[in-house]
């Protein structure tokens, strides 16, 4: 699972084209890339959401096994939605429910 300090690595990667491309990465400053690591806890402890979705390529084999083990489930797969490099790609979206997130046994991320 990623944690805030991870982002300092992942703003490291973003020159790296093609580590942007499979990681999802977008031109941000390392604050929004923080922000956007801890999304998950301070969401659901802090604001009324009952879901929270992600987007990502299917080949994107990293980027779905940390969102499952994070607690994500696939809810979609949307064919053909990303032209990248030449060709299509599917786009997988997973989600959580809070229920699903209440029910996590792990710290959160104003415990650690």
């Amino acid at each position: 699972m990623l944690e805030t300090d991870d982002a300092e690595h992942l703003q490291r990667w973003r020159p790296d084209p093609v580590a942007a491309h499979e990681i999802g990465l977008r031109p941000r400053s390392l604050y929004r890339l923080r922000e956007r690591v801890a999304l998950v806890d301070p969401a659901f402890g802090e604001l009324p959401p009952h879901r929270l979705h992600a987007v990502t390529h299917t080949e994107n084999g990293a980027a779905l096994a940390v969102l499952a083990r994070s607690g994500f489930a696939r809810e979609d797969l949307r064919r053909s939605v990303c032209f990248h490099r030449g060709r299509r790609h599917d786009v997988a979206v997973p989600s959580l429910r809070r229920p699903a997130w209440e029910a996590l046994e792990r710290p959160r991320a104003w415990d650690l």
